[in-house]
């Protein structure tokens, strides 16, 4: 997951949340949505640009909505006991929601939008367990490389280059995440699948990094950790997110994004049904509403998100369309989608052997 914001406690806001007609799912003339709803959501997520429009519509829907700072975080909250209608996710997490059966199936045929989606999100096997759907892809983003086109008027053009090219000895930052780390690796040393490795694969990619440990100036564990480096000059290149290079310029930094020649590695996150929703109409609603153009353009504009819904482009100015990535919506299609992979806990274990190394 990759979405942005602060990380912070779990902290609890009530609010009345109206639905406008278009997130009902049955037309303008559509009845009013009421009763009590809960919402487990990323703290970085819950903007009031996206809310306010359901309490103005909609007094009568009342939404208890309570954050996370990670995933972690609301996951164990929901094996405690903790009740959602409605459950922000990310691919990454799918598997263990329906595993530990924190989540239930989707009917896609109650999401208005659906059929415009991406077919990159909606045809997501990771969205997936067996034949059902049980999470909405709402946001997205994909990584590549940000550098200083100052110091690297020649930029910078792939992972194996970012790591091997003397000069950027000491000057380069690595987001501090197992499942990214491991997998660019994997991509620069020529893997097919980044997400299916071997114990040999993973001491493959272990050795790489080590061997070229000098070129590391630090491992950076969230975005403001990033900009604080890039903006003191500590690094001039980095493995970065697009939307990095977006809020590095609004602060008058010199930037540039280029996606790395190995391929785009891709986050996704939405919403999921709680196991134990009490209120679905409320929910099948809140899931439409993530899905509009008019609310998947706040977090475009906002939070630099990748919009879901083709639909979306239509409503934005092509400035922010390039800023999110999807100046060239076919990139999609040969996107590499984060997954974890069943022998994780090895990842993380090699990842700390490369961090400490």
């Amino acid at each position: 997951m990759k979405p942005r914001g602060p990380i912070g406690r779990f902290a609890a806001i009530v609010m009345s949340l109206g639905l406008v007609g278009v997130a009902c799912s049955k037309g303008s003339g559509a009845d009013q949505t009421g009763g009590a709803m809960t919402l487990l959501t990323f703290e970085g997520s819950l903007l009031p640009e996206a809310i306010k429009p359901f309490s103005d519509a909609n007094p009568d829907l009342k939404l208890q909505a309570t954050t996370f700072g990670t995933q972690d975080e609301a996951i164990a909250k929901l094996r405690s006991g903790f009740k959602a209608d409605v459950v922000y996710a990310c691919l990454t997490d799918t598997q263990r929601l329906v595993k530990d059966a924190l989540v239930q199936p989707i009917d896609t045929s109650k999401i208005t939008a659906w059929a415009t989606l991406f077919p990159y999100f909606k045809d997501s096997s990771q969205i997936r367990v067996g034949d059902k759907v049980y999470m909405v892809p709402a946001f997205g983003g994909t990584t590549g490389l940000i550098y200083d086109p100052n110091q690297l008027p020649d930029g910078v053009t792939s992972f194996l280059q970012l790591m091997e090219d003397p000069a950027l000895e000491g000057k380069v930052a690595i987001e501090d995440n197992a499942k990214y780390g491991i997998a660019m690796g994997a991509l620069a040393l020529g893997f097919d699948d980044p997400y299916d490795l071997t114990d040999a694969d993973l001491a493959q990619i272990k050795s790489w990094y080590l061997d070229h440990a000098s070129q590391i100036r630090a491992f950076y564990s969230s975005e403001s950790d990033f900009f604080d480096l890039y903006q003191a000059g500590d690094v001039v290149a980095a493995f970065g997110y697009k939307g990095y290079d977006v809020g590095l310029a609004k602060q008058g930094a010199s930037v540039a994004f280029a996606p790395a020649s190995e391929g785009a590695l891709t986050w996704t996150c939405g919403y999921s049904i709680g196991a134990n929703a009490q209120n679905l109409d409320g929910a099948y609603a809140l899931l439409d509403w993530f899905l509009t153009p008019q609310t998947q353009a706040v977090y475009a504009t906002k939070l630099n998100q990748m919009a879901t819904n083709r639909a979306t482009l239509d409503s934005l100015p092509q400035s922010v369309t390039e800023e999110i990535g999807l100046a060239d919506p076919a990139q999609l299609d040969t996107s590499i989608p984060t997954e974890v992979p069943d022998n994780y806990d090895r990842w993380q274990q090699v990842w700390q052997q490369i961090t400490a190394g």
